[in-house]
């Protein structure tokens, strides 16, 4: 059987196109929520991104770390980096981290997210830090920069977040074996199972 090189190439475009679709269409800065962790590495593969990093946290979280950003995301000025968290194998936020970004390339970015969300929810501005933010039903979008600093890009989903730290209170909470007067003396005894 034999292949021509320009068949090789069609197959390789709409591979990369198809991708680039998916991932555009899950999150702001690509990959679904919920996808698990070999959907995540096949399509960073099949999108031209090199793992940089690829590892496990605590309480069942992993990240991993590539280098550049998914197809259909605008590239910025600085060195791009994609990190994409999970929980209980499920892809749960996606970051966007430009190193060295200026205001044009916050502006791209900002552009880029208007157009699928539209105008941000709320805006803050602290010291040289500029932060945006767009609530979605299930998720949420932040845009935070500062000249010269690092641009950071995160979608995440604010469900899987929540059970999350559910899980992380209640495991601080039976780890803890202080005295319920203690507890109550230093201010955490009431302390709820969700802090937003």
């Amino acid at each position: 059987m034999v292949f021509s090189f320009a068949a090789f190439a069609a197959v390789a475009a709409l591979a990369v196109a198809q991708v680039a679709a998916a991932a555009v269409g899950g999150t702001a800065v690509g990959f679904e929520f919920e996808l698990t962790p070999e959907a995540v590495f096949e399509r960073a593969r099949l999108a031209g991104l090199k793992t940089e990093e690829e590892g496990k946290e605590k309480d069942a979280r992993r990240k991993a770390v590539f280098l550049g950003a998914m197809p259909g995301v605008p590239q910025a000025g600085g060195e791009m980096r994609t990190r994409v968290s999970f929980f209980k194998g499920r892809v749960d936020g996606v970051t966007l981290l430009v190193g060295g970004a200026d205001r044009e390339d916050a502006l791209v970015l900002q552009e880029f997210i208007e157009r699928k969300y539209g105008k941000p929810d709320a805006e803050k501005t602290v010291f040289s830090y500029t932060v945006k933010s767009w609530n979605e039903d299930d998720s949420k979008v932040v845009l935070s920069h500062s000249d010269g600093n690092v641009l950071t890009l995160a979608h995440t989903h604010t469900g899987l977040r929540k059970k999350r730290r559910e899980r992380e209170i209640k495991r601080d909470k039976i780890k803890d074996k202080r005295h319920p007067v203690q507890r109550m003396i230093d201010g955490d005894y009431s302390k709820p199972d969700y802090i937003e």
